[in-house]
């Protein structure tokens, strides 16, 4: 009898531990996060580091539980894995070979699927769910010590195909509008949207169109009316790069004209918009396929539906805007490009490769629960037509940018034989680094010279489909060739580089307090240098208005001088200057003044310089004019203008937040003129009025209700 209560009482404390569920401490998570990553290398034939080591481990905490819900373990040389905090769950929620996560740093959009999980986690918990074969099983494969990852199967794994890792902070916003509220690494300006960046990453893969159709206009509130032309507009996708490290306005406008398309609710904490209208944007604006479609998981469709139409799209090499929606959280937006032999789905969440990786959809606990419900993707995204950009000769003169095949989401042509020179401006060398790489290996061939012709030194001959280390020519100009022969074709290759140039003229962010005194690009005689950004803060002492006026100019019209009132939040854009013609002198009458000077990757000039003085507010602002007065303000339909001063000719301008000019008259002053001006049918938001003469001009700011 006492061996039979024995049993039953050992029997029952095992069904109790069955149903409670171990909680998962640091220890095993270290060890299933190593194990896992080293099964990864082995699954994908890739030798696993010799120095593959845990570097550190993040975790998220339940008060009401005391414990740990879910690991995220990082590793070095690069990676990691997220590890179920309970062992009646899948064991890895989520990895990644290339970056690391950060539970600090991480997309608002990462976080929101991360919580998905932590749903999972607290279900299991609440429910008090029992144990499953299925993952019981699994826990006992990685939790070995000594570990030996099984013999790759052969199932297919199809790796990222988005090669961007952009972000939504500086460069990549430098077209979005200011705010003094934004957070600390954004210059200054709103993030530019989890929507208008995961199309924007899409495009860059595509590399399509070199110009849009049509325009769009919408009011974005306190920002003003924001405009984008996008028939006018054209896009340079050789000069924009997968990571940008410095201000590139092929892809700040690229993003931002996606926001204006998509109707971006800007804010400094954030800003967002509609999946769908993504959708919308692409084929109305850029020429993309009408097929492109919005699909919302909902109870009628099973995973298996689901996942065979994430993949359908990903086999055809068409990666999609992916979408779902928190409680209380809004909603986001990021890409799907990729799955593995798991059925694990790859996610890049555009915050510079910051937690991007691979994750599971489905069936990560007993619980059962189905979090994909309700998740949208835009699918079937490509071009209207299909075009194969090879060159027979193409310079490139951007001081960074990539080299495609041309095939984008096809495979690439036989008996091609394309070239590309590499010639930045002022370069010392330019360094080549493979985003992609897959043809016909020693058939195939890409070339690299260290000059402009096939006479030149040979730096590198490339094919096959494993990635080369980064590889630099010294000097000012290489040539690239592509050469395929008349059998088989691949997925092809992007190439990036990056020149070496001078250092900049002028230094980034100057804070001046000077009553006078002389700016410029700092360049003397020479030309200045791509990849320039330089800030000045004038804001004299006690002064309560500054003149600014140009005496040399010539910027190139992809680069800019830009000129803000800071006395408002946010700082108002007052004009933008490009070109050779000196621009008129500018007052500004808040005392605060910035000016900033941007230029691209590509093009240079003389540069600029100009001088300003500062003071008290004075009875006359140009000459010939005495007083400038307009009322009401708020104003609705009609703004009442009275200018006194001495008689001549002289414009009436209104302008938005962007700098758009909306309205504008010549007038001839009289010594009282008076005129009413009509803003009926201006959008709500912030204006300046701007009286202008051949000596200069008066601006001051409206609100039109």
């Amino acid at each position: 009898m006492k061996l039979k209560l024995s049993v039953l009482i050992l029997l029952a404390s095992f069904l109790v531990f069955n149903a409670n569920g171990a909680e998962v401490n640091k220890d095993q998570a270290r060890t299933v996060a190593l194990n896992f990553i080293k099964e990864k290398y082995v699954v994908r034939g890739i030798e696993i580091p010799h120095d593959l080591s845990v570097i550190s481990i993040e975790s998220i905490y339940n008060e009401e539980y005391d414990r740990e819900l879910i690991y995220v373990v990082n590793v070095s040389p690069t990676g990691f894995a997220m590890v179920s905090g309970d062992d009646r769950m899948t064991p890895v929620l989520g990895y990644s070979l290339q970056y690391g996560a950060d539970l600090e740093n991480m997309a608002p959009s990462n976080r929101w699927w991360i919580g998905l999980y932590e749903q999972e986690v607290l279900k299991v918990l609440k429910e008090d769910v029992a144990y499953e074969e299925e993952y019981t099983s699994q826990w006992d494969r990685l939790l070995v010590e000594n570990f030996e990852p099984p013999m790759p199967k052969r199932n297919v794994i199809v790796e990222p195909l988005l090669t961007a890792i952009w972000n939504q902070d500086r460069y990549y916003n430098r077209m979005c509008p200011m705010d003094e509220e934004a957070p600390s690494g954004y210059d200054g300006r709103v993030p530019n949207g989890c929507v208008a960046l995961a199309t924007a990453m899409v495009m860059y893969y595509h590399r399509y169109p070199d110009n849009g159709v049509g325009s769009h206009s919408y009011n974005a509130g306190q920002y003003g009316v924001l405009s984008a032309n996008f028939a006018d507009s054209h896009f340079d996708w050789d000069a924009m790069t997968d990571v940008l490290s410095t201000y590139n306005s092929n892809v700040a406008k690229l993003i931002y004209y996606l926001g204006v398309a998509v109707e971006m609710g800007y804010a400094a904490e954030g800003s967002g918009s509609h999946t769908e209208y993504a959708a919308s944007a692409m084929k109305n604006y850029y020429k993309y396929s009408s097929a492109i479609t919005t699909k919302t998981k909902s109870y009628g469709t099973t995973n298996a539906q689901w996942i065979a139409m994430l993949k359908q799209n990903i086999d055809a090499r068409q990666p999609m805007i992916y979408s779902g929606f928190g409680q209380g959280s809004g909603g986001h937006a990021f890409n799907c490009d990729g799955y593995d032999d798991e059925d694990f789905f790859h996610f890049n969440f555009g915050w510079g490769g910051t937690g991007n990786g691979f994750f599971p959809i489905t069936g990560i606990s007993p619980a059962g629960s189905d979090f994909t419900n309700y998740q949208q993707a835009v699918i079937n995204i490509k071009p209207n037509v299909m075009v194969n950009n090879c060159p027979e000769m193409k310079t490139l003169v951007a001081s960074s940018g990539t080299i495609s095949d041309g095939s984008q989401s096809e495979n690439y042509e036989n008996n091609k034989d394309c070239m590309w020179l590499v010639a930045p401006f002022n370069a010392t060398s330019i360094t080549f680094t493979f985003s992609m790489l897959d043809t016909e290996n020693e058939n195939d061939i890409i070339t690299v010279y260290a000059g402009e012709s096939t006479d030149d030194e040979v730096v590198g001959v490339f094919s096959g489909n494993e990635i080369p280390s980064s590889f630099t020519v010294d000097g000012p100009k290489a040539l690239v060739r592509f050469q395929t022969n008349s059998s088989v074709t691949k997925d092809g290759f992007l190439l990036s580089y990056k020149a070496t140039i001078p250092t900049k003229y002028c230094s980034a962010t100057n804070l001046i307090k000077e009553a006078s005194g002389v700016i410029e690009d700092g360049s003397g005689d020479l030309d200045y240098n791509n990849n320039t950004f330089c800030r000045w803060y004038i804001q004299p002492t006690g002064a309560s208005k500054i003149t600014f006026t140009f005496t040399e100019f010539d910027v190139s019209v992809e680069d800019e001088v830009l000129i803000f009132d800071r006395g408002s939040n946010p700082p108002a854009l007052v004009a933008k200057y490009s070109g050779t013609n000196i621009p008129p002198q500018v007052v500004i009458n808040s005392g605060k003044m910035g000016v900033e000077f941007v230029t691209d990757n590509k093009s240079v000039a003389q540069g600029f310089k100009a001088n300003w003085t500062s003071g008290e507010l004075g009875i006359s602002e140009i000459d010939g004019v005495y007083a400038m007065a307009f009322y009401p303000n708020p104003a609705t339909d009609m703004l009442n203008l009275q200018i006194s001063g001495e008689a001549g000719d002289a414009m009436i301008q209104i302008m938005d937040m962007t700098g758009r000019v909306v309205y504008d008259e010549n007038i001839f002053i009289s010594e009282e003129f008076q005129k009413n001006v009509d803003i009926s049918k201006l959008n709500s938001g912030v204006y300046f009025i701007v009286l202008s003469n051949n000596s200069g001009r008066i601006s001051s700011k409206f609100i039109k209700r």
